[in-house]
């Protein structure tokens, strides 16, 4: 595997592949790949030349409040830089602040409950015996994402009527 160093201060990754990065390698085992590459480069590595991945949550938590201020600007999906006026970047600030306003920790704790809740439902109804349980982790990991994301209204996004189970 190459090691990509970037001169712009970007930390070092894997290179990947050259048309396609790193994206064939992380989708054959995904977990797996970013634990491997967070123990080979640490809590900060480069995903590739468009992606810095920071796998410390504090570290993570400290990049999302200083983003625009003492990182570089955004970029959209076709990775074109944005406009460097403080117009937008008081924008995309704002537009990022009220995304993120859900997942501080004070709105975390409140949906503790709920999570704890779909979660004991959801091991309960797989009674005992054998079970495929990446199958039933991965229905679970939905629920509870939609849970999180959508509050009250989460049975929607499993066609269910009723938010009673």
């Amino acid at each position: 595997m190459h090691i990509m160093e970037e001169p712009m201060n970007r930390p070092p990754g894997p290179l990947g592949g050259r048309l396609a990065g790193n994206g064939p390698v992380y989708d054959q085992d995904r977990l797996g790949f970013m634990v491997q590459m967070s123990d080979k480069f640490g809590a900060i590595w480069s995903f590739d030349r468009h992606i810095v991945v920071v796998a410390d949550p504090a570290l993570a938590g400290e990049v999302l409040t200083r983003t625009n201020t003492d990182f570089g600007a955004e970029v959209d999906f076709l990775h074109r830089k944005q406009k460097d006026d403080a117009q937008t970047k008081q924008q995309w600030a704002s537009s990022r602040a009220a995304r993120m306003r859900y997942m501080r920790p004070s709105s975390m704790q409140a949906k503790v409950p709920g999570i704890a809740a779909e979660l004991d439902a959801g091991i309960s109804s797989w009674g005992s015996g054998e079970i495929d349980v990446v199958d039933r982790m991965r229905a679970l990991t939905a629920r509870v994402g939609a849970v999180l994301c959508l509050g009250e209204n989460a049975h929607l996004a499993w066609g269910e009527t009723s938010s009673m189970r």
